[in-house]
């Protein structure tokens, strides 16, 4: 019987402020738990990625242990916390915590990842998440939304972290996935 893990994920300093509680089967990776995160988090998934688990560092980087070959279900998940850094020059470090997991009877592989729960924008690219903090400090504090995307995003609107879709990131996801595997993977 394959398990399911149910995983919330916050970027360090904005506790609430932008989270994503995501439902994973265990027979995928943690590179697959990184591209959940990053995908449901309107990353762009353009640099190096970590996942530190019991002191041990996985990642895309053929220096440590491979997150690509690393099945969630073949780690031992007891102590049920991991951290994630993202963009090793302008740095979001993501905590990952598992809150629950259970057997489930139907592992069909395109029925999972979903995003369950969630809040906020999601992340900037380029922009570390001590300088996202500051954004999102000045947006509540003095509703000052004067924050575009960075040049590389392409985007004309302003960044405002209070809007979050369920359905909508549910509905990019699997897609965004499938291009950022690719990139890693295939490079």
């Amino acid at each position: 019987m394959a398990k399911l893990f149910i995983f919330r994920i916050d970027i360090k300093g904005l506790d609430n402020k932008i989270f994503r509680v995501i439902e994973i089967n265990g027979g995928k990776t943690l590179a697959d738990l990184a591209y959940a995160i990053l995908s449901s988090s309107e990353s762009l998934g353009c640099h190096p990625y970590e996942i530190i688990h019991n002191d041990v560092t996985y990642s895309c980087d053929i220096n440590n242990i491979s997150a690509i070959k690393t099945r969630l279900r073949d780690i031992n998940l007891n102590n049920k916390t991991m951290i994630m850094n993202y963009d090793f020059n302008k740095t979001t470090t993501f905590n990952i915590e598992l809150i629950d997991s259970r057997d489930i009877i139907d592992s069909n592989e395109y029925l999972y990842p979903n995003v369950i729960d969630g809040y906020g924008r999601g992340m900037l690219e380029d922009i570390s998440g001590d300088e996202l903090k500051e954004i999102i400090i000045d947006i509540e504090e003095n509703n000052n939304l004067e924050h575009p995307f960075p040049p590389r995003y392409k985007k004309k609107s302003l960044y405002d972290h209070r809007y979050f879709n369920l359905k909508l990131v549910n509905a990019r996801l699997k897609a965004l996935m499938y291009e950022m595997k690719n990139r890693y993977e295939n490079k």
